[in-house]
């Protein structure tokens, strides 16, 4: 029993968190698999989010190819949104790859693995898209009969949401005390799942070291503008001990496994966020390029009660309002993003995630209340870049926003026609990232958080956000990495050390190198082919779709 190959997905990972612990000998398991292979910095996905990272991650191709560009997508033709899974990926997995190729894979946790591929000779449980709301059920693993026996045995599988309405000194110890846990528990699960067959490939999620990061990081940073002014000693050392404890979760899984090889990785890095707030559709508003709804009372009445009520329920009881719902939840989370935009007036706008700072062209012919004609399209990009590039913080003069790409510099495939006309890298404030939150209106586009606001929670950003470059360690003989790697460079990598040989037109390479001892095998390498995969998207009913935003919403993804 045990894996040939070993993965351990530690996300939101970051090089900057990780190495003064590895200095100071405090993550000794993964010293050990650094020092008998190589580490390297990882580049993440455009944007560098969940589900376009992993889905690059298990594929091998950008997030223009396998489609998943975020946790909704627009319908086509409509400003209407809809929550995605992994069934809307087009592109088949390395856990697909290989069991066409006769291999037992399994994965565990991986977020975009819902609805779980129906494997002949594997195991996954999907990641936290599964839509139920404590844990995931016997629907969301395959096959069912092996998750359920584990279940029996060790209890069900945790996702590592903690709900970040009431952020405070009670909110850090129990969520610290949640995430500790949830390692543990995952331990024992992922040990009693290798005990059960011997993998050709064995795959973890670690989730808890993103929520960590986001939450906790100005807790950890003593330098940090978002750092409260009395800080609890046990909480500010929960980033540390979440890092630690996966370290130990690492531990067991090597013990556990016996493998062959070990590839560690994150989907992005973490880093601070400032207590400066830019507000880009206010900035584009004073560009002339988008037109902002002023908020009537009852908005903002409606609003606050909202807010009120959230942060005062218990968890059950908030997950039960948003299960009746129903349907409303992709409407609730479009009005979040356009609802402050008069559409008929704007000729670009701004979805305002925090997680990925994008620009949309309101294009006539393709969007219902177009402004731009198509044939103006590429000036008023350059126009919206150079406007945008021109921004200056006014009280040291640096720039709000570092670097504008078009979407087709940074993706390709035929999903591209789906992603935001603009890509931006905000600037920095004093070394932090500026805190990217929704205009309320017309107003000033530079603002500042105060007081409990700079702790963060719901319309305050989280303390820690995605930055693209994250961890990457393989292990093995002769393994020379570069630099920098891209995410897609993984899937082909592992197929390889699987002795599966990678399939033509993937945009990732294979990372061993020709000194890299291969895999014996007494017959060539089997070839998968790249095809895309046939498997019609599922749709998720109103309640999972309920489920799956409130999960969302309790990691700090949505508002």
């Amino acid at each position: 029993m045990g894996a040939r190959v070993l993965v351990v997905g530690l996300d939101g990972a970051d090089w900057a968190i990780l190495d003064p612990l590895l200095a100071e000998g405090a993550c000794p398991h993964l010293a050990s698999v650094i020092e008998q292979g190589a580490r390297a910095t990882l580049r993440s996905t455009v944007p560098p989010i969940t589900f376009p990272a992993w889905s690059s991650f298990l594929t091998g191709v950008n997030p223009g190819r396998h489609g998943l560009l975020d946790f909704v997508a627009w319908t086509p033709g409509r400003y209407d949104l809809r929550f995605v899974s992994g069934s809307h990926r087009r592109v088949p997995t390395l856990l697909e790859r290989l069991d066409q190729a006769g291999l037992a894979a399994a994965a565990v946790g991986f977020p975009g693995t819902w609805p779980p591929p129906r494997l002949k000779q594997g195991f996954v449980l999907a990641g936290f898209d599964a839509p139920v709301a404590i844990g995931p059920g016997p629907d969301f693993a395959w096959p069912r009969p092996l998750y359920e026996r584990l279940v029996r045995r060790h209890g069900p599988w945790v996702y590592a949401d903690v709900d970040e309405l009431k952020v405070g000194p009670r909110w850090y110890r129990g969520a610290r005390r949640a995430l500790l846990a949830g390692l543990r528990r995952k331990a024992r699960l992922a040990e009693a799942l290798l005990e059960e067959r011997h993998w050709d490939l064995f795959a973890v999620h670690v989730g808890e070291t993103d929520t960590a990061g986001h939450h906790f990081l100005a807790l950890h940073d003593p330098a940090s503008p978002r750092r409260p002014e009395r800080v609890d000693p046990v909480a500010a050392g929960t980033l540390r001990d979440v890092y630690c404890a996966a370290d130990r979760f690492l531990g067991r899984l090597l013990h556990a496994a016996g493998a062959e090889a070990v590839l560690v990785a994150s989907d992005h890095g973490m880093v601070g966020s400032s207590d400066r707030v830019f507000h880009l559709n206010r900035a584009l508003h004073a560009g002339g390029f988008t037109e902002l709804r002023h908020p009537g009372h009852r908005a903002r009445l409606g609003d606050g009660v909202r807010r009120a009520l959230l942060r005062h329920l218990p968890a059950r009881t908030k997950e039960w309002i948003f299960r009746q719902l129903r349907s409303t939840a992709s409407r609730m989370e479009r009005e979040r993003r356009l609802g402050g935009v008069d559409l008929a007036a704007s000729a670009a706008f701004s979805e305002e995630t925090g997680y990925a700072p994008s620009v949309r062209l309101n294009v006539r012919g393709r969007d219902p209340c177009g402004v731009v004609a198509p044939d103006e399209v590429e000036g008023v990009r350059r126009a919206v870049s150079d406007w945008l590039l021109a921004l200056r913080d006014p009280d040291d003069g640096q720039s709000l926003v570092a670097r504008v790409d078009p979407r087709e510099a940074v993706l390709w495939g035929p999903a591209v026609e789906a992603a935001p006309d603009l890509y931006l890298t905000l600037g920095r404030d004093r070394g932090y990232t500026w805190t990217l939150l929704p205009s309320a209106g017309p107003g000033p586009y530079v603002t500042r958080l105060e007081g409990r606001a700079r702790l963060g929670g719901k319309g305050r950003g989280t303390v820690g956000v995605h930055r693209p470059e994250g961890v990457l360690i393989l292990s093995g003989a002769g393994v020379d990495l570069p630099r920098v790697v891209p995410i897609w460079d993984c899937a082909p990598t592992l197929l390889e050390l699987c002795g599966v040989k990678p399939p033509p037109g993937l945009d990732g390479r294979s990372l061993l190198s020709p000194a890299c001892p291969q895999p014996a095998a007494s017959t060539p390498a089997p070839v998968v082919p790249a095809q895309l995969r046939q498997v019609p998207p599922l749709t998720y009913g109103p309640e999972e779709e309920a489920v799956v935003a409130a999960r969302l919403r309790a990691l700090g993804y949505l508002e």
